[in-house]
């Protein structure tokens, strides 16, 4: 089982989330896992770090916080979902 458990896949990321989206953290996905929770921030924003399996778990959970969450590391994931947010955008503002 501890084999098992070490051949997981991980993708690490750590975010800073929004006070009010805090409580909604442990159930916004089956896919994230909570590793640390850091204290409030003098703007009362909360550093996270979270496990997935993969990169694209990843972005679609913070995408569907929108402006509540803030992905500090990777950057690479960073610049996934800013490439996602203006996908979406574009996507909208044509149909």
């Amino acid at each position: 089982m501890v084999e098992f458990k070490a051949n997981l896949p991980y993708y690490g990321v750590t975010v800073r989330v929004a006070p009010k989206v805090m409580p909604r953290l442990r159930y916004a996905g089956y896919f994230a896992r909570i590793e640390k929770i850091d204290s409030p921030d003098a703007d009362g924003w909360i550093s996270v770090w979270l496990r997935f399996d993969i990169e694209e778990a990843a972005c679609a959970y913070v995408l569907g916080f929108g402006a509540q969450m803030e992905v500090i590391e990777p950057l690479e994931l960073r610049d996934r979902v800013l490439q996602a947010a203006k996908k979406t955008i574009l996507f909208y503002t044509e149909h």
